[in-house]
């Protein structure tokens, strides 16, 4: 066993000794030096009182809160609807403030809601959003997290009306209907296509939503058609499809027409502008139709579609010959000209085609309406067809 002399020993404790009086020292030194800082370092919100006295906290604190009034900015947002918060709702209690300022600490503001203002508040916000929406607020919570922020002189502040709601909220039923079609495969769809989110902010992808699926390009066209009636009265823009130009299934309809074509990309998409997801989903009302439902938030506005004839496309007219229609023939057609009888029979009814103009009537909480060009849409002309035999006049 290694034994230690007992001037080596010595010389290990007096080196013990002294690293723990350095180590001492360095934690008094630093202690020192926090206190030393801290001292004097007195806030009231954001407002420094450092090296005033307190005759002076009244000026100082005036003159800070005019420049945070200043930059300050809180708003109220729901659905793209922003109400700014108007500071001249809050009562500033500045004596009360310095009366419990504790020094060398960051102290909060005594803040109230000024209560003859706060009905203002009230009634402004029910015109902002609408009744309806404002009794499913939680205001109470809301004032409170106002004033915390007002307390501590944030500058930025934003509400979300939907994150004092009820959860349940998120899944009122917005819009639905039923639709149905002896060309699709409804079970498949029931079976790959049940619900799917339309996430927030975001462009919201047909192909990319049911890209896991075994749906076919009728099955997923059938679906598009769909959205595009169950969204039309809803917040959705920017669409962007490309409609049947032949061959046009019988679920196409004037406003909602959309092929959707997976291995060459052709997708339907539109954009969700919303701070929060929504969801659609597809139930069976029975075994052959189909329910489309849209769940989120309660709209503040209402929304009704509106279909314009923009344009007229004349249909075209194509003869066939037939020599043995006369004017005995039943239903016949009779034209003259100078030198021939014309005799016409009609076999095809000429219909006109029509450019469409989509928009969407907006109806706000206060009554004001706004329109909203969606999209257009395009129906084909149906060419007439006549048989036709031409007789010569005699002499």
């Amino acid at each position: 066993m290694l034994k230690l002399s007992n001037h080596k020993l010595s010389s290990i404790i007096i080196l013990i000794l002294l690293i723990s009086i350095n180590i001492g020292m360095i934690v008094f030194t630093l202690d020192s030096f926090l206190t030393s800082n801290n001292q004097g370092y007195t806030i009231l919100g954001t407002i420094s009182l450092t090296n005033y006295d307190q005759d002076e906290y009244v000026d100082v604190i005036n003159e800070g809160l005019e420049e945070w009034e200043d930059i300050a900015d809180y708003h109220i947002l729901y659905q793209n609807i922003e109400y700014p918060f108007d500071l001249t709702f809050f009562d500033f209690n500045i004596y009360e403030s310095i009366n419990q300022i504790v020094e060398d600490d960051i102290n909060p503001l005594v803040v109230e809601f000024n209560m003859t203002k706060q009905h203002q508040l009230n009634d402004e916000l029910i015109d902002t959003f609408g009744e309806h929406i404002m009794n499913k607020v939680d205001t109470e919570q809301l004032y409170i997290d106002i004033l915390r922020d007002a307390k501590i002189m944030e500058r930025l502040s934003t509400y979300r009306l939907q994150d004092y709601m009820q959860n349940s909220e998120q899944q009122t039923l917005l819009n639905s209907f039923t639709a149905s079609s002896d060309s699709v495969n409804h079970a498949l769809i029931l079976e790959e296509a049940s619900s799917f989110t339309i996430t927030q902010n975001k462009r919201f992808s047909l192909l990319d939503a049911l890209r896991d699926s075994n749906l076919e390009n009728r099955e997923l066209s059938y679906i598009a058609t769909q959205l595009m009636q169950l969204s039309i009265n809803s917040h959705f823009t920017s669409y962007d499809f490309t409609p049947y130009l032949i061959d046009e299934p019988e679920f196409v309809q004037t406003f909602a027409n959309a092929e959707v074509l997976s291995s060459l990309g052709q997708d339907f998409s539109f954009y969700n502008t919303y701070d929060y997801d929504l969801e659609v989903t597809i139930t069976a009302l029975n075994e052959n139709e189909l329910v489309f439902s849209l769940y989120g938030y309660p709209y503040v506005n209402t929304y009704e579609d509106e279909t314009t004839i923009i344009s007229t496309i004349p249909f075209s007219s194509t003869y066939i010959t037939n020599e043995i229609l006369t004017d005995t023939t039943p239903e016949i057609i009779i034209e003259e000209t100078t030198t021939d009888y014309i005799y016409l029979l009609l076999v095809t009814e000429g219909v006109d085609g029509h450019v469409y103009e989509i928009s969407r009537k907006i109806t706000h909480p206060n009554g004001t309406i706004t329109y909203q060009l969606l999209y257009y849409q395009q129906t084909r002309t149906t060419t007439a067809i006549y048989e036709q035999n031409i007789v010569a006049k005699e002499g």
